[in-house]
């Protein structure tokens, strides 16, 4: 169900980006669908191998936070350019959350051997 939900979500933000000529915007929200997906995959995979792999700065709850805040200040302000800050951050932070979280998996598993 998180995975539809943040999918449904990014969808939405990517399709924005693409109707209102925002490339930052649509990328952002490619990047942070990618990336958010990725992330759980490695921590679940991580952990089918015995392995933690909760780390980084951006679990799903910070995500939807920083989410849901721009979108709230989108929908009082009217300037979009704070949603696509928000989504633009949550497309960095998932990226260095997954980085982090392979590497974190690929020494513990290499330090296993």
């Amino acid at each position: 169900m998180d995975r539809i939900a943040d999918s449904a979500f990014f969808a939405a933000a990517a399709w924005i980006g693409a109707t209102r000529n925002d490339a930052l915007l649509f990328w952002a929200a490619i990047v942070a669908l990618t990336a958010s997906y990725l992330v759980s995959y490695v921590r679940a995979k991580a952990e089918s191998l015995g392995v933690s792999a909760a780390v980084g700065p951006a679990p799903r709850e910070a995500r939807l936070v920083i989410l849901l805040i721009g979108l709230a200040a989108w929908a009082l302000t009217g300037s979009l350019p704070l949603f696509v800050t928000a989504v633009a951050a949550v497309a960095l932070l998932a990226a260095i959350t997954l980085l982090q979280r392979i590497v974190v998996v690929a020494r513990t598993l290499g330090a296993a051997r």
